[in-house]
């Protein structure tokens, strides 16, 4: 029997240390996936920030431009205006001739006003124009308004 145990001795010792090893490397190896998942839930994560960020500004980079080309499209627009002394009856009288422009082409036709000078008052005049700016404030805001627009 003693020589059946020192035989068999070794092969339990192997045994028992090849179990050992196992579950040491099992759980070695448990531990590595388990950061390794975290990692990916981190990058994971990270991504999805980052996209959602990335659509704010891409939103924000839209708005922006159509802002821009807007007020790039607003300042084309400009008022030509004449204005001169009509005396052919016995009340003279101020003309206001204007239209609007889109740059150089003209998109209406030269509206007249004529108002009787009355005590040396144009303020009425000013108050008559068709393009001035409360006329157009109710389309545009005025922080888009042309600066000659708003006289």
């Amino acid at each position: 029997m003693d020589n059946v145990l020192l035989l068999s001795t070794p092969f339990v010792v192997a045994a028992g240390t090849a179990a050992l090893c196992y579950v040491l490397l099992r759980a070695r190896m448990e531990v590595a996936i388990v950061r390794e998942r975290e990692a990916h839930a981190r990058t994971r994560s990270a991504l999805s920030s980052i996209e959602d960020t990335l659509e704010d500004k891409l939103r924000l980079a839209h708005e922006t431009a159509h802002r821009k080309a807007m007020d790039q499209f607003l300042t084309g627009f400009r008022v030509e205006e004449r204005r001169y002394l009509r005396d052919r009856s016995e009340r003279p009288a101020v003309v206001l001739q204007e239209r609007l422009l889109f740059r150089n082409m003209p998109l209406s036709s030269w509206v007249e006003h004529e108002l009787p000078v009355e005590n040396g008052n144009l303020q009425a005049l000013d108050s008559a124009s068709v393009f001035n700016a409360p006329s157009l404030g109710a389309f545009v805001t005025r922080g888009n308004v042309p600066r000659y627009l708003m006289q």
